[in-house]
């Protein structure tokens, strides 16, 4: 079996975490890969982590209310002046948040 490439892997996590489905999903483009070094808290092992960010749009504004996906409990739209609001969890938002803004202007979004 071939290995999921990072965009097919975006589609599927944003469709299993919001309940929009492949065709209410289209990406825009890729933003900034952060690759970092975490440390598992139960096993104390330290890994290279590398994630992915995309641009996606949407068909539809509908999105489950209690996605299931065994890791999170909701799923919201947010707008973008509220990105900052996320810079205390994500060190990385406002970088990827100028990225995302820039590319939804150049594609008149």
């Amino acid at each position: 079996m071939a290995e999921e490439q990072p965009l097919d892997c975006a589609i599927r996590e944003v469709a299993e975490e919001t309940g929009l489905q492949g065709d209410k999903l289209s990406p825009v483009g890729a933003l900034k890969t952060v690759r970092q070094i975490i440390r598992y808290k139960k096993s104390q092992e330290l890994v290279t982590k590398e994630t992915f960010f995309y641009l996606l749009m949407s068909s539809s504004d509908k999105i489950s209310e209690h996605p299931n996906d065994g890791h999170h409990d909701r799923a919201s739209w947010i707008s973008w002046n509220r990105l900052s609001d996320l810079r205390h969890r994500y060190k990385y938002v406002p970088v990827l948040a100028k990225e995302a803004h820039n590319l939804a202007k150049c594609e008149k979004l």
